[in-house]
């Protein structure tokens, strides 16, 4: 079983963490069900990120490595060149960061849920909100909105979270740490460069336009994955403010 592969790409924006990639990209070919591809998009400044995929190779799974630093660093960008790089034998498109891990199953159970449920056309682990905002955002959602069972996009840009469910249940966004989704979506639609650098709420945005073109997104809480939330670099706190403050007017 540990040979087998399903036809899922998995595309990994990257901006100065070889490290962490490195355990991802371990994460990946220690799954019991492997990924086609692992397309690694690079705009780390330095050739740490292109070293370390020089030292990696496998023959169960093809690692590619794709030079973008020409281009000004934005997690939209890096998604957009990902997918026109995909395998014509590619059928999921997963995007992960470059700072989670994730369980051995994990491709394995985002495969056999597309394949199982003809009518997915995105998935994702969704996670409860920071502990810091947590009082904040569960009484904009609970008490203004009068939010139950989680998962959507409200006005302002507002979005809601499944607490503490542990079932599946359909949603209107995907959190980009961790979202895969059918080819055939992005026939149509692609993540708007307009929202710069390595970006606030992008994954909202794109989850959303998917949500209403062909709904069939969906929280699949049997997913294992954290995300460590790496501070390298990450944007500074005022500027993800301004960010956010920008993006909800935009």
């Amino acid at each position: 079983m540990g040979d087998e592969r399903v036809p899922i790409s998995v595309i990994i924006p990257t901006y100065g963490r070889a490290k962490t990639l490195k355990d991802v990209i371990l994460n990946l070919l220690n799954q019991r069900i492997k990924p086609l591809e692992i397309i690694i998009v690079d705009q780390t400044p330095d050739d740490s990120v292109k070293n370390l995929i020089a030292s990696h190779s496998s023959n169960d799974v093809n690692i590619r490595y794709i030079d973008a630093r020409k281009y000004p660093p934005s997690l939209t960008i890096s998604r957009n060149i990902g997918v026109k790089n995909l395998s014509d034998k590619s059928e999921i498109v997963l995007f992960l960061d470059d700072d989670i891990r994730i369980g051995k199953n994990y491709i394995k159970d985002i495969f056999g849920f597309f394949r199982d449920n003809k009518n997915v056309y995105g998935v994702s682990k969704l996670s409860a909100p920071d502990k810091s905002n947590y009082i904040i955002q569960k009484f904009v959602e609970k008490i203004l909105y009068r939010v139950k069972n989680g998962g959507r996009v409200l006005s302002h840009w507002w979005i809601d979270h499944p607490y503490d469910t542990n079932h599946i249940i359909k949603v209107q966004w995907l959190v980009g740490y961790n979202m895969a989704y059918r080819k055939e979506v992005f026939k149509h639609l692609n993540f708007d460069e307009k929202l710069k650098r390595y970006s606030w709420s992008e994954d909202v945005d794109f989850s959303y336009r998917v949500h209403k073109k062909y709904g069939g997104l969906y929280h699949l809480p049997s997913l294992e994955i954290v995300h460590l939330k790496s501070d390298i670099s990450r944007i500074p706190k005022d500027y993800k403010i301004l960010m956010a403050l920008a993006y909800r007017i935009y």
